[in-house]
Order: structure tokens, then sequence, then C-alpha cells
């Protein structure tokens, strides 16, 4: 791409990931990377699958410098992502609690599977309290596969949520954990109580699918810790804006910024000259 191209464009080019021998492009909001295909179809289906479709007639291939990917992230939360894959000194011990957080949530968002077990393995190490870890969790907008066994962890202990951990959590989670405590324990035990012996845990979690269901309109990825997103179309395709409706719910002595803070209010877009992943490619 000439210079001229890349000012006509405003993009700027990410040396440390502007790959010789990279076979794929992406752009992330001003920013041009060039990396390897071969990671992103090895570790994600959802990629796999988007790469190997055909052009539209007359258009570059997907993913092409001329049609670069088009992510609704930040430069540094895919540099965060990049660097899995690009680790200098094949150690990760230098990560930080919120570098983590970061790769998990695209890990979800873009459907990395093994990036998603390698930043949950990595996030244990910091022995976060069940709470703080569900809020993490919650922030990053981790799959429900990684929220339900730690919301049955906090429907099973004999203690309620205090007024901290539910400003922690969210009003909406403590409203589903509530009902869930009450609904499985002896109503005149006010939720204080502990489970039943004859209950299995498959049964919490099962109470908590269900409640999840009830309270978040059958998707629970888009109301946890009051964050909504909102779908619109346009000519150049759809967008897809974050915005928090309870932004207060977070913990004020928490060191993790949200990514849902980070992006509020920022709309990704097409551009006429670019292709770009659709909120709908995300979906299962």
């Amino acid at each position: 791409m000439s210079d001229r191209s890349l000012e006509s464009r405003h993009l700027n080019i990410v040396k440390k990931y502007y790959m010789a021998g990279g076979d794929l492009f992406f752009q992330v909001e001003n920013s041009l990377f060039k990396v390897h295909r071969y990671f992103f179809e090895r570790e994600s289906p959802k990629f796999q699958e988007m790469l190997s479709r055909p052009p539209p007639t007359g258009q570059s291939s997907y993913g092409s410098l001329n049609n670069p990917v088009v992510l609704d992230a930040t430069s540094e939360e895919f540099q965060q992502l990049l660097w899995v894959f690009y680790n200098p000194v094949y150690s990760y011990e230098e990560a930080k609690l919120e570098d983590w957080g970061c790769i998990l949530s695209l890990a979800c968002r873009f459907k990395f599977p093994e990036v998603k077990k390698l930043a949950v393995r990595n996030l244990e190490k910091f022995n976060l309290d069940l709470v703080d870890q569900l809020s993490l969790y919650q922030e990053c907008n981790a799959d429900e596969d990684l929220l339900i066994p730690l919301y049955a962890q906090l429907c099973a202990r004999d203690q309620t949520l205090s007024l901290i951990e539910t400003h922690k959590l969210g009003y909406e989670t403590a409203v589903m954990v509530f009902q869930a405590r009450e609904h499985l324990r002896s109503p005149a035990d006010r939720g204080k109580s502990p489970l039943p012996d004859n209950l299995e845990e498959g049964e919490v979690e099962d109470t908590i699918r269900d409640l999840m269901k009830d309270l978040f309109s059958g998707n629970p990825n888009d109301n946890r810790s009051g964050l909504r997103r909102g779908i619109s179309d346009t000519k150049h395709g759809t967008q897809v804006k974050e915005y928090t409706e309870n932004s207060e719910a977070s913990s004020p002595s928490s060191s993790y910024v949200r990514n849902s803070d980070r992006r509020d209010g920022r709309i990704a877009q097409n551009g006429d000259d670019y292709g770009s992943i659709n909120s709908s490619d995300w979906e299962d």
C-alpha cells in the first residue's frame, strides 16, 4: 500500500504487527495490521469459515490489502490478542490481570476457544475471590459456559450477596442470584440456609440458565452488567454500537477497566472500500 493510499484512508501501520510474510490484513480503528492467517484459521472456526468465503464479483479477496478485515475493537485490545500468538519469549508471566481480561474478552467475542482456555488458566493464577472473578468475566462478556458454574457457586454458598457484592456484579445479576437462591431453598429460609442435600449441581445450573433466559430475554450476553447492544442498518451494512446503562455497577476500587467503558458509544461500520465482520457473523 502506498503512503498516499494510507493517508487517504487515514490508516497507520502498526510496525510491531506488520509482519514480513503476513498474508492477512486487519483494520482496527485507524491502524493497519499484517499478520499470518494461519493462526486465525487454526484457532477460530468463525475466522476459518469467513476467510474461506469467495469475494463478491469485482472485489478483492477478504482480508487482502485492499479489503482488510475490519474489527470492532480498539487497536490496543487487538494487539493484546496478537501478543498471544507472537509472544517473543514464550512466557506469559509478564501479562497483568487487565491484559488477560482483554484477551479473554476478544477470545470469547471472536471465537478463539484455545485462547479462551489460556486466558482463563492465567486469570485463575490471580486467585480472585468468587465475586471479583464473576465481575471480571462479566466485564469481559465471557461465554455462558464460564459464567454459569460461578453463578451456581454463588447460589450454593450460605451467605447472600452483600451490598458491595451487589454493586460489583450489577443489579441484573444480583436479581437473578437472589431469585435463584429463593427458588432453590425454602421460602421460609429467606435464601440463607444451605442447599438441600439431594440437590445436584446440574439442577442448580439449570435453574440459573432458566432465570437468565427470563431476565435477559434469552440472550444473557447482551445484558450482563447493564451492557446492551444496539444494532441498526445503514447503507454500508450493519452498525454495532455498545453502551452502558449501569456503568456505576462496577466496583470503584477495581483496577480492571471495563472494555465496555473504553468503547462506550463507539460505532464500528463498513467503509466503502473495506470489508467488515458484521454482528451476525459472531452469532452461533
